[in-house]
């Protein structure tokens, strides 16, 4: 269990930004993998690369994936977190910002080595249709960051479950301006 009804609400909320921590710096972290629901209830998932303390998180996708035309037009989106060893679920709501070929891409691409790179720029864009599934594996002799694209997700809300068999527990975190309230919620 991540928390009981005698942890307090501000120990709750540092115990889960400290599991996000360690979902983005860990490839075995439950939480390391997500679905990312865009407007209209489309989901996928993706991969939580950084996580910061102030409730924003990173993923990383190739410009002309559809997503990314979503959330440029509704940023609004919703993630989803679930350990199965310590039964919480977070669901959070957030706004989206899509980094494109600025200072933020540079930055992350400096940190993506080698073949790694090849996820963000292969000559089949994301959706096409193709003939075989080799086809899609075809890249250009030298890879680049044109269609590399950091998305940035600022919370404004989380709804934390923790399970427990009848007596579930559920905390609720909304963005005040700079301050965090609180609440607990029935499940």
């Amino acid at each position: 269990m991540l928390f009981d009804g005698h942890t307090s609400l501000e120990e709750v909320f540092r115990r889960v930004k400290q599991e996000l921590i360690e979902g983005a710096q860990s490839p075995n972290h439950p939480f390391r993998f997500f679905p990312l629901s865009t407007h209209g209830s489309e989901s996928r998932y993706v991969v939580l690369r950084e996580f910061t303390d102030d409730l924003t998180f990173y993923f990383f996708t190739d410009s002309r994936s559809s997503k990314v035309g979503q959330m440029m037009s509704k940023p609004q989106v919703s993630l989803l977190f679930y350990h199965p060893e310590m039964r919480v679920q977070i669901r959070v709501k957030g706004r989206a910002q899509v980094h494109h070929q600025d200072d933020t891409t540079a930055l992350f691409w400096q940190g993506i080595q080698g073949e790694a790179r090849k996820a963000y720029g292969p000559l089949v864009h994301p959706g096409h249709r193709i003939d075989h599934p080799s086809d899609a594996h075809t890249w250009p002799k030298s890879i680049d960051d044109r269609f590399f694209t950091v998305v940035e997700v600022v919370a404004d809300k989380l709804d934390v479950m923790q399970l427990d068999g009848f007596t579930h527990i559920r905390a609720g975190f909304e963005r005040k301006g700079a301050d965090w309230e609180l609440q607990w919620l029935a499940p």
